[in-house]
């Protein structure tokens, strides 16, 4: 028999939950900068350095870079010259940046278009890690992991949550934390969507060229039709897809990187 839903919610960690995932996407994510660069890492701090064009048939697309240390890991998709000083400033002790949160063993700063998470408590956590980015998305396939992994998470919160409104503990002393951190997962998920991203650069794209002086012709022609559907079409194209998956999840999991926990 399933145990009462103010059980569940007392014996449920929320912080370390979050904690784990975080300390999970840095060592999966170095794993899987390694396994792309053949092992080849900067000599002096041991990062390693990706990027590439979202968008490839974009020029002027915004850069995917990915900074993947044993201690860090940053991934943006929100700066067309690269990220150099957007990373700076969670790495240098001048005009650092202070994390959005700070948990006993990790830290989560999230910013427009961009995810920093580093370990605070050493080494790394002895779990076992595989990488297998060998797919056409390469880069993306690391995104493509973060988001899966917070999925994960997120239905596991929602679904407490939907059990603890659906009990009428909603008032219970607990469910203020795991509220929180079920915010932060989604504000954490908002920001690695790359798509939504995309959409919302398009969007903005958009209204500048239309208060820059486009013509009332101009102006009709791009209302009346939606800007973002070609991009949502090249984007599906670099999907990697194996038809012996059941399901996209698995997919995913299995192209990018996955752990034994």
């Amino acid at each position: 028999m399933a145990p009462p839903v103010r059980m569940l919610i007392q014996l449920h960690h929320q912080w370390d939950e979050l904690q784990n995932l975080a300390l999970a996407i840095i060592d999966q994510t170095y794993a899987a900068a390694l396994e792309i660069v053949g092992g080849v890492r900067d000599a002096a701090s041991g990062i390693v350095t990706l990027s590439r064009p979202i968008d490839p048939a974009d020029p002027d697309s915004p850069v995917l870079t990915v900074h993947a240390g044993a201690t860090h890991c940053y991934v943006a998709f929100n700066n067309t010259r690269g990220d150099a000083d957007a990373f700076a400033k969670y790495t240098t002790s001048k005009g650092k940046s202070k994390p959005t949160h700070c948990l006993d063993l990790a830290t989560i700063s999230i910013s427009p278009g961009s995810l920093h998470l580093a370990r605070t408590g050493g080494g790394g956590v002895g779990r076992k890690n595989r990488a297998n980015v060998g797919s056409s998305r390469r880069e993306l396939a690391i995104v493509d992991a973060i988001v899966s992994r917070l999925d994960a998470l997120i239905r596991a919160e929602k679904e407490l949550l939907r059990k603890a409104a659906a009990a009428a503990c909603g008032s219970f002393p607990k469910m203020a934390q795991i509220n929180e951190v079920f915010k932060v997962l989604q504000e954490m998920r908002r920001e690695m969507d790359l798509e939504a991203v995309m959409r919302r650069r398009l969007q903005k794209r958009r209204v500048v060229e239309e208060i820059s002086g486009g013509t009332a012709a101009a102006t009709t022609a791009q209302n009346s039709a939606d800007p973002t559907e070609p991009l949502t079409k090249r984007m599906r194209t670099l999907r990697v897809v194996d038809p012996r998956s059941r399901s996209r999840v698995e997919v995913l999991e299995r192209t990018c990187m996955s752990y034994d926990r």
